[in-house]
């Protein structure tokens, strides 16, 4: 009866951490923890602000760790859902295709950043990976691409 006792305890603090780590992206496939700046933007096939609106947000900071999400706001306790979108699912959802965008393949992974528990509203709180080093996020209509500042 110890045995399993014991089995048991150690199987679901495993299971509750590793779940954690999942959610705050430590080891998870998609990585988004570091400093990322907007390089450029792309216009998918749907209505957006323009070049107007989206120029300025060009060399915007946004900063991702377990412990904060900076954007326009500060995120003091963030979670990251992590996700896959196929090409019809990103076409139903955002009104355009992975291609337009600039996005190779079928599908692509995302993070979903939620502040609190709550929805957060932030520029950058949905990114998608383009690569290690490359993803996007979309903010009224247009996709900026984030590059990965230092390791």
């Amino acid at each position: 009866m110890q045995h399993k006792s014991w089995f048991l305890t150690v199987s679901v603090a495993l299971g509750l951490a590793l779940g954690s780590a999942a959610l705050a992206g430590g080891g998870a496939p998609v990585r988004i923890f570091g400093t990322w700046e907007v390089t450029a933007y792309r216009f998918g096939d749907g209505i957006s602000v323009g070049e107007n609106g989206a120029r300025p947000n060009v060399g915007r900071i946004l900063t991702y760790s377990a412990n904060r999400a900076v954007s326009n706001e500060t995120c003091a306790a963030p979670t990251y859902s992590l996700g896959r979108a196929t090409a019809q699912a990103f076409l139903e959802d955002y009104r355009t295709s992975l291609t337009s965008v600039g996005i190779r393949g079928n599908a692509v992974d995302t993070v979903t950043v939620r502040c609190a528990g709550n929805d957060w509203t932030e520029f950058g709180a949905t990114v998608f990976r383009v690569s290690v080093r490359e993803a996007l996020t979309v903010w009224d209509g247009v996709y900026y691409v984030l590059e990965r500042r230092g390791n």
